[in-house]
């Protein structure tokens, strides 16, 4: 599956390091991409490129914080109850998201 980003549009990119069939020791390398001929304005494509360099930011710190990783594993999981209680409540189909946890085919 392969994703082609818009020319609006920035994306984190995340795959496990190292890596070799059937052995992965939980660690994750990370990059930024976006399309050089975005139509965004300049200042927007920096906010954006800017709030993309935190994501990857809070990964490398929550490596090093364990503090830090179980706030964002409890707000993770405080988001998720509440999108599965709006779910229950309307009957309507859960929307994954960033902070969804999957395993498997999701």
């Amino acid at each position: 599956m392969s994703y082609t980003l818009e020319d609006d549009e920035v994306a984190v990119i995340i795959r496990p390091s190292p890596y070799t069939e059937g052995d992965w020791h939980g660690h994750v390398t990370t990059g930024i991409s976006y399309d050089n001929d975005s139509t965004l304005p300049e200042e927007v494509l920096e906010d954006c490129i800017h709030v993309a360099m935190l994501c990857t930011t809070l990964l490398d710190l929550m490596n090093d914080d364990d503090e830090l990783y179980e706030r964002v594993m409890d707000h993770r999981f405080k988001l998720l109850k509440e999108q599965i209680a709006r779910q229950e409540e309307t009957a309507e189909v859960i929307n994954f998201n960033e902070f969804t946890k999957t395993k498997g085919n999701a």
